[in-house]
C-alpha cells in the first residue's frame, strides 16, 4: 500500500537543542531526537490521529518487550477501545526496503503481544498483515478502528 506521509510534515513540531534537532512525540509527551526513522514514526502517528481518528491515548511508542532472551523496543502499538494490543507497527527509515527480514523482525516482536495486525512502514510504502491461525496474510486495506 502506498502511503504519502509527507503531507503531514507541517504538523510536526521541531526544536533545536544546540546541534541536536528534536521532534515532539505526542504519545510520550516529550521531545525526542530527530532521525529518519523517528520522522517516519511521528508522521505515521500524525496520520493515525488526523486521518484515521485514533486517540493519542490508544497509541504506545517505544515500549520495551522481551523477545526470546533479549530486550527490544517496539515502535508503536495501537490498542482497541478495551486497551487490548491490536496493531504492532515497525517503522523504518525511508531508504530501508520492507523486505522479508524486516517482516520477520516484527513477527518476532509480536510473539509477546499477539496482535491481530502487523504494519511495517518506511514513509512511502506501508505493508499490512492480518493474523490467521497459521500465518500472516498481506492486506490491501488499513485495519478498522475498534
Amino acid at each position: 500500500m502506498e502511503l504519502n506521509l509527507l503531507v503531514h510534515l507541517n504538523s510536526l513540531k521541531f526544536s533545536n537543542q544546540g546541534i541536536l534537532k528534536q521532534v515532539w512525540d505526542p504519545c510520550r509527551k516529550k521531545w525526542v531526537a530527530f532521525s529518519p526513522e523517528e520522522m517516519v514514526r511521528q508522521l505515521f502517528v500524525t496520520y493515525l490521529i488526523q486521518d484515521r481518528g485514533y486517540s493519542v491515548n490508544r497509541i504506545a511508542t517505544e515500549k520495551e518487550i522481551q523477545v526470546e532472551k533479549t530486550r527490544k523496543r517496539f515502535d508503536l502499538v495501537l490498542y482497541t477501545s478495551g486497551l487490548k494490543p491490536y496493531i504492532l507497527v515497525e517503522c523504518k527509515a525511508p531508504e530501508i526496503k520492507l523486505n522479508e527480514p524486516v517482516i520477520a523482525q516484527v513477527v518476532r516482536y509480536n510473539r509477546m503481544l499477539a496482535v491481530e495486525y502487523l504494519i511495517v512502514i518506511n514513509g512511502h510504502e506501508c505493508r499490512i498483515f492480518s493474523s490467521t491461525p497459521s500465518t500472516w496474510l498481506e492486506q490491501t486495506d488499513f485495519p478498522p478502528l475498534v
